[in-house]
């Protein structure tokens, strides 16, 4: 009965930055790079949420951030640097409970959700709003499980992201998927983070 969106999550300002997208789109290894800047990581792959009185809410998940091996490598070095999550699987996982990283143990107001989106024309991450019908059903379409919703639950669901959709920036963050553009990605996100955060209503 809870929506989640199938995102990772950070925290600034103590608010929570969701980075939505398929398998394979970046939100865990964008999650990474936010880290190694400073920002807590509240979640990773699933993001539940939560509607209150004064907006939505995104509850913590584990305290990792599981990365597959060129990922890893690009942002430390070398994937040996990180512990495997299970042997015979070649994906790592950052512990982010541990220093120099924070894990934000609480939940938190979602202030912002990122829609990671590939495009090959561009290296230079290119960010946009998306708040429009486009946005919603981008929303709609990187829920967590959807395939195991009936109706009435995709219809709620389907009216909560509607609500969501109308109160909190949506932004369609478009890069291509090269090391080139990744390493872009922090600064991109934290300079339109700050500008977002000058709005009313952050």
């Amino acid at each position: 009965g809870i929506t989640c969106l199938h995102a990772s999550a950070v925290v600034s300002n103590g608010g929570a930055i969701a980075l939505v997208g398929p398998p394979g789109a970046g939100k865990s290894t964008t999650a990474a790079a936010l880290a190694s800047r400073g920002l807590s990581v509240l979640s990773d792959d699933v993001l539940p949420l939560e509607a209150r009185d004064s907006g939505f809410w995104v509850k913590p998940g584990y305290p990792r951030l599981n990365l597959w091996p060129d990922s890893a490598g690009s942002l430390y070095g070398s994937p040996e640097r990180l512990p495997l999550i299970t042997p015979g699987w070649p994906k790592r996982f950052v512990d982010v409970a541990q220093p120099p990283f924070a894990f934000h143990r609480e939940a938190a107001p979602l202030r912002a959700v990122y829609m990671l989106e590939g495009n090959s024309e561009e290296h230079a991450p290119q960010i946009h709003p998306a708040n429009d019908h486009a946005g919603l059903i981008s929303l709609v379409a990187n829920t967590y499980s959807n395939y195991l919703l009936d109706a009435t639950m995709r219809a709620s669901e389907f009216a909560l992201l509607g609500r969501l959709a109308s109160r909190v920036p949506l932004r369609r963050l478009r890069f291509a998927p090269v090391p080139e553009s990744f390493s872009l990605l922090p600064e991109t996100l934290l300079t339109d983070m700050a500008s977002l955060s000058r709005s009313p209503g952050w």
